[in-house]
């Protein structure tokens, strides 16, 4: 009697260990079919354009992508034209203040052409020295620094055009330390000031001028501004 109950239970323990192998294999079958497709059953695929925009559709996703560089490139090429018409618009003006600088001369030459001697042969160049050694002076400072100048043109003792005494060598210090080069623009108050000294000298002696104390040469005369002028 107790044998048969002993193999009673020995076929209802196969039994069950058959059947609970039989719902693992199902179990794992279901498990290796759902990770097929690529992802676990209930997880889903992102695909990110930054920390906080993301894409589940792979095929969105690579035209977001495209998108978000074509608009890059677009904003590049915008920055690149706006630089370059910025460019363009500097060389424009440019070359308008240097139309109207040489438009001045030409006028000068003609309103003065009787009274300017061809000795002066440079007014620009005077301007443009006296802009870089008096720029911060008044009208009177402008037109001592010009009277310099011409006086030496007048005189013997220097070159005589106004291109040779201002390009001298160790006189006019802005002209060989690169002082000149800094002004694109003349002020209007150093145009008259030149003019002032071409029709009538201030002070026909003078022949010197430096910005500390009163110079090696010649006779000091005054000091006007900034400057300390010499005679002879």
């Amino acid at each position: 009697m107790r044998r048969r109950r002993r193999a009673r239970i020995r076929r209802l323990a196969k039994w069950t260990a058959a059947v609970l192998a039989a719902v693992m294999m199902v179990a794992v079958f279901l498990l290796v079919s759902d990770g097929a497709d690529g992802e676990p059953q209930g997880t889903e695929q992102r695909y990110y354009i930054s920390d906080d925009y993301y894409y589940t559709n792979y095929e969105d996703y690579l035209q977001a992508v495209k998108e978000r560089d074509a608009a890059h490139a677009a904003e590049e090429e915008a920055a690149r034209q706006e630089a370059e018409e910025i460019r363009r618009s500097i060389d424009e003006y440019n070359a308008r203040m240097q139309a109207q600088a040489e438009a001045e001369f030409k006028e000068m030459q003609e309103q003065y052409r009787t009274e300017i001697p061809d000795k002066y042969d440079d007014i620009p160049l005077l301007w443009n020295m006296v802009e870089a050694e008096a720029g911060n002076q008044d009208l009177m400072g402008k037109r001592l620094v010009a009277c310099v100048a011409l006086n030496r043109v007048d005189d013997s003792e220097w070159p005589d055009t106004l291109t040779g005494v201002i390009t001298q060598p160790r006189q006019f210090s802005s002209y060989w330390d690169g002082g000149m080069e800094k002004f694109s623009e003349i002020s209007e108050s150093t145009k008259e000031a030149v003019a002032l000294e071409l029709e009538e000298r201030s002070y026909p002696g003078l022949y010197y001028f430096t910005a500390e104390g009163y110079s090696q040469y010649g006779t000091p005369y005054f000091k006007y501004g900034d400057h300390y002028f010499s005679t002879k």
